[in-house]
């Protein structure tokens, strides 16, 4: 078992509904894992593969099956039925689960939410009707669970407080970022291209980017998309592009700012510091 998960399962009170159980479980165990890079990052005919070999348990580092094999033993300590389905016929099927809850069955997909819940942010998976047919069609029982009672289980549970998911701050960051004021914030003219984007980056590395509990690269490329998305401008978010590379035998994570008016392009690299908190380095 993952190191330190059982902190998270002894936090189950055993007096909670199946659905709170089901619930509790999808969102705090999101921070114990990561997509599996060796295969996510693979060119297309290794991932057919390593899906032909059968995907193998690797700690931490998941893909869908695997991640909803944990989820469904884990469950089953708690006498909670599931079943891992394959969610369509490609050539590597998307792996997802089905639960039994208080009410019946339903779906829920812990690695397609997975950053969601490590950031905070509303879950677009958990309880929904899948759009995908063959699911429909096989699975024509499933239960869907409301917004306003996942929400319910989730202000009980304190797995949001007041009422509060971090959807809530990054909306409003996003009116305030991307306004015709944003310059003031950052004591720059307003027509100071470079020194907006820039002052908007610093705001993330100060700010934002040690959000939420979010380990793996792959989701902090992700991350870094959303943040994007969330306080620059259209024509900004073209300037800066968030990349993954292979570095001296392992991967890194990198934003490039390329200002092609002016001919000016900076590269930094995510790192982190001694107490383990993210920061942004130029590097050129």
């Amino acid at each position: 078992m993952i190191d330190n998960i059982n902190e998270i399962i002894n936090v189950v009170d055993l007096n909670w509904t199946k659905d709170e159980i089901i619930r509790f479980l999808y969102v705090k165990l999101a921070p114990f894992f990561e997509r599996d890079l060796s295969y996510f990052l693979a060119p297309e005919d290794e991932q057919f593969k390593i899906y032909q070999n059968g995907f193998k348990q690797n700690g931490r580092l998941v893909v869908c099956q695997t991640i909803c094999e944990i989820y469904q033993l884990i469950y089953k300590e708690f006498k909670i039925d599931s079943h891992i389905i394959a969610t369509n016929s490609k050539s590597i099927p998307h792996y997802a689960l089905i639960v039994n809850g208080n009410h019946g069955w339903y779906y829920i997909d812990p690695l397609k939410d997975l950053f969601a819940n490590q950031l905070g942010l509303k879950t677009e998976y958990f309880g929904c009707i899948p759009k995908y047919g063959s699911v429909k069609e096989e699975y024509p029982f499933l239960k869907s669970l409301s917004d306003q009672y996942i929400k319910f289980i989730d202000t009980k549970l304190k797995l949001v407080i007041n009422n509060f998911y971090m959807d809530n701050f990054f909306d409003i960051l996003n009116k305030e970022m991307t306004n015709n004021k944003a310059h003031v914030f950052f004591d720059v003219s307003k027509n100071d291209y470079i020194s907006i984007i820039l002052g908007k980056l610093r705001f993330a590395n100060n700010h934002i980017i040690n959000m939420g509990k979010i380990p793996g690269l792959y989701e902090r490329l992700i991350f870094y998309k959303f943040i994007i998305n969330k306080i620059y401008k259209k024509n900004e978010k073209k300037v800066i592009e968030p990349s993954l590379i292979f570095d001296k035998d392992k991967y890194a994570l990198l934003l490039d700012l390329n200002f092609k008016t002016n001919s000016l392009h900076m590269t930094f690299r995510e790192k982190k510091d001694n107490n383990g908190k993210y920061y942004l380095k130029k590097i050129k």
